[in-house]
């Protein structure tokens, strides 16, 4: 479990203060780690070091902000720090969960003539964007939320995994597109606190539905549903609105998710053990981790 946040704005009205508190607020989704990068209206990347951003010397002019709380699991190392750019830092993710079967797309991109740095899921995540767009999305066995910076393009790309295991949720403007982890975070980001949604609170209290829509308990502040996602062209400062485009995952895998567990989803990186109930079924599980991961 990790925190992810972001803002952009075309007024450029952003606030350092509301910004790390967003991400402070989320520090128990990532104890290990936490990193910011800001952009500029040039889409020049800066990163800041302070986990109350007091280190940023002229946040008027910062447009753009993701921000990363950390729970490491694959990669230990500060190779796998969020907000994490490629190697010619035009691209920069920020990323909650596990790709399964990473390994075997970073052997297919290697294989392509890509180079990495870290041995991350997230690096392989990025990469794979880097070379296919929202189709790398079809190859991913695994549980995502994350948001993929263009700073040429100039355009945000956000995902949620298909089943919708990762949270993602935001609020969206003309002039302003905050995500995060939590609503929690969201509201934090915002200039006032949003009406509720009456409707939907109905729902919930009267009939325990909850997940019948992408709306929240708070107007204006939607939840990317699972299997979706969404890009979003920041334009120029000071001029045109913010345009977003919702789109499907390819459910082409989902079937096959769906059938069973991928051999891959034992978490390569950390130390890993087993409980389980007495019984032939569990010794099997445990020969065939021991295979497959090394000793459990």
């Amino acid at each position: 479990m990790c925190g992810i946040s972001g803002f952009f704005s075309l007024s450029s009205s952003f606030c350092p203060e509301k910004f790390s508190s967003a991400n402070i607020v989320a520090k128990y989704r990532g104890p290990d780690d936490f990193g910011y990068v800001s952009f500029d209206p040039n889409m020049k990347a800066t990163e800041h070091a302070d986990e109350f951003l007091t280190d940023m010397e002229q946040p008027d002019n910062v447009i753009g902000a993701f921000g990363f709380r950390r729970l490491a699991i694959i990669d230990l190392t500060q190779a796998g720090h969020q907000p994490m750019p490629d190697a010619d830092r035009r691209y920069w993710i920020v990323f909650n969960g596990e790709v399964y079967n990473y390994i075997e797309i970073r052997a297919e991109l290697e294989k392509l003539g890509h180079r990495f740095r870290s041995s991350s899921d997230t690096e392989v995540v990025l990469t794979a964007y880097k070379q296919w767009g929202a189709k790398c999305q079809d190859r991913f066995n695994g549980m995502w939320a994350f948001s993929i910076l263009d700073t040429v393009k100039r355009e945000l790309f956000c995902s949620r995994d298909r089943f919708g295991i990762k949270p993602f949720y935001y609020f969206q403007s003309d002039k302003a597109f905050l995500f995060a982890s939590e609503i929690k975070q969201v509201l934090t980001m915002m200039d006032h606190a949003p009406d509720l949604n009456n409707d939907i609170i109905f729902d919930f209290l009267a009939y325990g539905n909850r997940a019948h829509s992408s709306n929240t308990f708070h107007e204006s502040i939607v939840e990317l549903r699972g299997g979706t996602h969404i890009v979003i062209s920041t334009g120029q400062p000071g001029n045109g609105s913010l345009d977003l485009i919702v789109d499907d995952i390819d459910d082409t895998h989902k079937a096959l998710i769906a059938a069973g567990a991928h051999p891959t989803e034992i978490t390569r990186g950390s130390p890993h053990d087993s409980f389980l109930a007495t019984g032939p079924e569990g010794n099997r599980l445990v020969i065939h981790s021991n295979h497959a991961m090394g000793p459990v």
